[in-house]
Formats: structure tokens, sequence, C-alpha cells
């Protein structure tokens, strides 16, 4: 048997003018953080963590009652402020890894 489409061409095609897909998103940063101007074309990349229910719903609460706040920028803040801080105890900058982070959980 063979299946047809249901409504054929889509009738607002002709309407609306083509628009790119698939770009990634790319903005040029400039940010004062603990006296350090960043200056920077950054692309965004998504990671997985997992975090008490507590410390999610303080988020969620958070974002919902500050306007124009959103998750991804709240989180992003509060580890640019976290490693900073770390920095600051380190005396210096870390330096870059040698190798990637290994996957899963710590042997102990």
């Amino acid at each position: 048997m063979v299946r047809r489409k249901t409504i054929g061409s889509n009738p607002l095609d002709e309407l609306l003018q083509p628009t790119e897909v698939n770009v990634p998103a790319r903005k040029t940063v400039i940010e004062k953080h603990d006296d350090a101007v960043v200056n920077k074309s950054q692309q965004k990349q998504r990671i997985t963590i997992q975090l008490t229910v507590d410390v999610i719903d303080r988020i969620k609460n958070a974002v919902y009652w500050t306007p124009g706040l959103t998750m991804a920028a709240l989180t992003e803040k509060a580890l640019l402020d976290a490693v900073a801080k770390l920095e600051r105890e380190n005396k210096q900058p870390f330096v870059h890894r040698t190798a990637n982070l290994k996957a899963g959980r710590p042997i102990k």
C-alpha cells in the first residue's frame, strides 16, 4: 500500500521567506568579572549535571520572580563566580587540563 501525503505542500511556504537553519549561536561577550575584562567570541555548549531537588526549586523560584532572568544566565553567572573564587584562592587561573574529565561516578 502506498502512503499519500495528507496536505501536500505547505501553503505558507509561498508567503514566508526562507531563513538559514542550524546556525550555531555565537556572540561576542565583553564582561567585567572580578576586575578582569573578558572579550571572547563564545559558542554555547550543553552540559548535564544533577542537583538536589531543593536547589533546583530555589533556582526556579529565583528565575520566576526575577524579570528577564533565565536559568541558563543564572547558572552561568553562578559558575563564573565560583570559578573566580577558586582562582583567587589558587592565586592564579588554573592551567588548561591535559585530558578530558572522566565520566561517571568518582572512584573512592
